[in-house]
């Protein structure tokens, strides 16, 4: 497996293309501008863009939809069940204009394919009803979007937010991750959940039930 990492946009969100090395088929996981950078990547290196990924509904993870589409157009956009209506809907989105039709609707705990890779939709609501994280378990990697940072949370304040439903992610779902997974957020460091354990303190207090 290879993964890319691109940190763009006003707020410096971070973009994943991952690829299988074997079939070179690959994913964008959030991207986050209208830029060609991404379609350039995928270009140079010979990669089979299968899937857009979009692990929530907000604007700042959205905004590079409609570029790779353009470029790509038979690659799918997948998101949650719950999130779907958020992206026809600048209101939901937060965006001044961005309507998106989904092509895939995820469902919870399903497995998207590239080559010899599985990654299993977690719904990690929270931040959003139909926030994703996507985990490969063989690989010990999960990209979590704006439910879980190696320092902080994301925020539940929002259209659809949970407060409920965030304690319910990070104890049912992240607290049961082993210490050596490594975890990709949809902003700042990449880390393990070992660092999570350390220095996230909103982890740590819904884990103790401070919260």
């Amino acid at each position: 497996m290879n993964i890319k990492r691109f940190t763009l946009g006003k707020l410096l969100n971070n973009t994943y293309i991952v690829s299988d090395r074997k079939t070179n088929e690959c994913m964008v996981i959030d991207p986050t501008v209208d830029t060609l950078v991404y379609v350039n990547y995928i270009r140079e290196n010979d990669l089979d863009l299968k899937y857009i990924v979009l692990t929530h509904n907000h604007h700042d993870h959205i905004g590079g939809v409609k570029i790779i589409k353009e470029h790509f157009a038979d690659c799918d956009i997948c998101i949650h069940k719950n999130d779907y209506k958020g992206l026809l809907d600048p209101k939901l989105n937060y965006s001044e204009d961005i309507k998106i039709k989904a092509d895939v609707i995820l469902k919870t705990n399903q497995y998207l394919t590239l080559g010899s890779l599985n990654f299993k939709v977690l719904n990690t609501k929270g931040h959003t009803k139909g926030s994703i994280s996507l985990y490969e378990e063989n690989k010990k990697v999960i990209f979590t979007g704006d439910a879980l940072f190696i320092d902080d949370i994301g925020r539940w304040d929002l259209a659809s937010g949970s407060k409920n439903d965030s304690i319910e992610t990070m104890k049912n779902i992240f607290d049961k991750l082993e210490d050596d997974i490594k975890v990709y957020p949809g902003h700042e460091n990449i880390g393990t959940m070992k660092d999570v354990r350390i220095q996230n303190e909103w982890f740590l207090k819904i884990i103790n039930d401070e919260v």
